[in-house]
């Protein structure tokens, strides 16, 4: 059909695989849940429903509209008279006071009158009392939604009582001038919220009941045994290459580029059932195996080609969390519904990324940047994009088999750690974590109410772990960042924006950016890292020292060819230099061999669309594994005749 034509495609019906009946179960109240999706799963979070790319934009939630939204609004006062006036308890009359609630009420709300602090505001002294109330009900079990409705409350009062945040003690004077100009526009805010407060967050004392009590029924029949692979090998001896490239995993100076040649383009894939399966989160929280592969391959191809914020980029930030929650002992401090978060965050932290960074989709004022306010513009969009996908395609609904409280308690968790990938973010990041180091230590027991932070951590520096790698990774990943870097700064140059810093390829030294990202934000990072997890100062902080030491090298050697040039009377841009270094730099070159955007291509091809708010991107799902997904191509051949609407510059 045409482009122009309205028909409306047919809903494919996709084949189901025989999925446990709902079950119920009592959550921490005691109140019997039903083990369903649950319709807060995809909530928006403070937006109108994800427009459907199909029905041109139309909104097709039946959970929320515009009418039923303004019938059930309900007029609500913290005080209320019964001749109709509305007053504040400081106002009242005692005698109004005891109608309202009794003497003793009466009693208990005028102690609390006592217990305001004059000096501080209202909103502040209400963050106090919440705080005391929330801490003397720890020992009393909340219920779940209890727990979430006053989390929402605190967390809301003390965003609004935000602080501007300085960043002292970081002296860029001597450092080269382009890279002093990057490191202040993408790692520091003038202005910013503290959103790193530490909070009393909904923990998982009722989850986990409920997780293990879903336990106990699916392992009544004896253990689950996962497969090795989440798809089948056409050889042995594939398999075997797969399964040998895994091998040292635990290890830091593991190799991703191995993995992904031997998995012919899917390690990604590969990488994240094998981290899921580690802790036998599939069998734990009753995802659907043939679902889950779905999804996987659905994640990995949904990354675009571009040079550095692709699937391997993603699986090799996975391979860093893998490797701090085993080796380091992250793993001690968190709960398995908080694992399996951080795990799918991870995998989705930059879906759908175009190479562009936030700082030019706010510039140039992109669909992205549009629907997502300027505000870690990036960042909204891969986990808008995630959920939205998963609403609108249930055969990659991986949290069906969830509870309704754990799906609740999923979402938010991914979304936040999602977030915190937000590099502009980083100082104020690196202040509070040493903060919570310092007043709670090295115990995972004394960290139960600040798991967030340290997922936030670990996975902020595990997106930031390039330069931290075995020499020949980090320099694979030095140049792939800067051939990004480039295409933006081409992009800007062609629509007459400014240049980005570290985006002018004439004038960008490589070791000196190397050096600056080492030593004002990657080394200090697992430096204070390290004090919570030995492992980390042991093994990371010592590579980081040599790599340090090397880029300084060939720093060196640069600064050389430059007054040699000088001397002859030649003015050699940095740029004309970095070839030269770069082959220097080689030892082996094994890896350097492999293109950027190189492509395995696989049988079973079909597309399956991102459901996006601003641009939308198309991400192709393809395996052998999903043979359920054929039927989608001729259904949807319309849509794809339309385009995708992409609205990047």
């Amino acid at each position: 059909m045409g482009s122009g034509s309205s028909k409306k495609a047919k809903a494919p019906e996709f084949p189901t695989t025989p999925s446990t009946p709902p079950t119920k179960v009592e959550d921490q109240s005691g109140r019997s849940t039903q083990n369903v999706a649950s319709p807060l799963l995809f909530a928006s979070m403070g937006q109108p429903p994800v427009a459907s790319m199909k029905t041109g934009g139309a909104a097709k939630s039946k959970r929320w509209s515009p009418a039923n939204a303004a019938s059930s609004q309900v007029k609500r006062s913290s005080a209320t008279l019964p001749n109709g006036r509305y007053t504040t308890w400081e106002k009242m009359g005692k005698e109004e006071r005891s109608d309202m609630g009794g003497s003793r009420d009466l009693a208990a709300r005028e102690s609390l009158i006592h217990q305001i602090d004059p000096k501080l505001s209202n909103v502040e002294n209400a963050i106090l009392m919440l705080e005391d109330f929330i801490a003397e009900k720890a020992a009393v079990a909340l219920s779940s939604r209890e727990r979430a409705r006053l989390d929402y409350v605190l967390g809301s009062l003390r965003e609004a009582t935000g602080d501007d945040v300085e960043i002292s003690g970081i002296n860029l004077e001597d450092e080269d001038e382009e890279v002093a100009e990057w490191l202040r526009a993408d790692f520091m805010q003038t202005k910013v919220r503290t959103k790193m407060d530490l909070k009393s967050r909904m923990k998982t004392v009722g989850l986990g009941v409920l997780a293990g009590k879903n336990l106990l029924k699916l392992t009544k029949g004896g253990p689950t045994v996962l497969p090795d692979l989440p798809f089948e090998c056409e050889s042995l001896d594939e398999s075997k290459a797969i399964l040998e490239s895994l091998q040292g995993i635990t290890n830091w100076n593991w190799d991703i580029f191995k993995l992904r040649e031997a998995s012919q383009g899917r390690e990604l894939q590969v990488l994240g059932w094998h981290c899921l399966c580690r802790w036998q989160l599939p069998t734990k929280f009753n995802i659907n195996l043939e679902t889950l592969r779905r999804w996987l391959d659905f994640v990995e191809e949904s990354y675009t080609t571009t040079e550095y914020h692709n699937c391997t980029h993603a699986a090799d930030v996975l391979h860093g969390v893998f490797f701090l929650l085993t080796t380091g002992c992250v793993e001690k401090f968190l709960s398995e519904i908080e694992i399996m978060a951080l795990l799918l965050a991870v995998m989705v932290h930059d879906l759908g990324h175009d190479g562009f960074n936030n700082a030019f989709h706010k510039n140039a004022m992109t669909e992205r940047a549009i629907a997502h306010n300027d505000h870690s513009i990036q960042e909204n969009f891969h986990a808008q994009t995630l959920f939205a996908t998963m609403k609108e395609y249930d055969e990659i609904n991986i949290l069906a088999g969830f509870t309704p409280e754990q799906q609740v308690e999923i979402r938010r968790l991914i979304i936040a750690i999602v977030l915190s990938t937000d590099m502009s973010k980083h100082f104020v990041f690196v202040k509070d974590f040493t903060s919570l180091i310092a007043t709670k230590g090295t115990k995972p027991e004394d960290w139960t109410d600040s798991t967030d932070h340290i997922m936030a951590a670990v996975m902020h520096l595990a997106d930031i772990s390039n330069p931290a790698r075995p020499r020949e990774l980090a320099i694979i990943w030095a140049e792939r960042c800067l051939m990004e870097f480039f295409k933006q700064g081409a992009k800007e140059k062609e629509m007459g924006l400014p240049i980005s810093p570290q985006c002018n390829e004439e004038t960008t030294s490589l070791p000196s950016s190397q050096i600056g990202f080492i030593k004002f934000i990657v080394l200090p990072s697992y430096q204070m890292l390290g004090t919570l997890l030995p492992p980390v100062h042991d093994i990371i902080v010592k590579q980081l020292d040599a790599n340090l030491e090397y880029w300084q090298s060939i720093s060196a050697k640069e600064k050389s060819l430059l007054e040699a040039s000088k001397a002859q009377g030649k003015l050699v841009p940095k740029g004309s230099l970095r070839n030269v270094l770069i082959a220097a730099q080689k030892e082996g070159g094994s890896h350097t061999s492999m293109s950027v955007k190189d492509s395995f291509k696989r049988d079973g091809s079909t597309n399956i669309k991102l459901v996006a708010q601003g641009d939308m991107k198309i991400g192709r799902v393809t395996s052998a594994s999903l043979d359920s997904f054929k039927s989608l191509a001729k259904v949807r051949e319309e849509d794809d005749a339309e385009g995708s609407g992409e609205g990047n510059p």
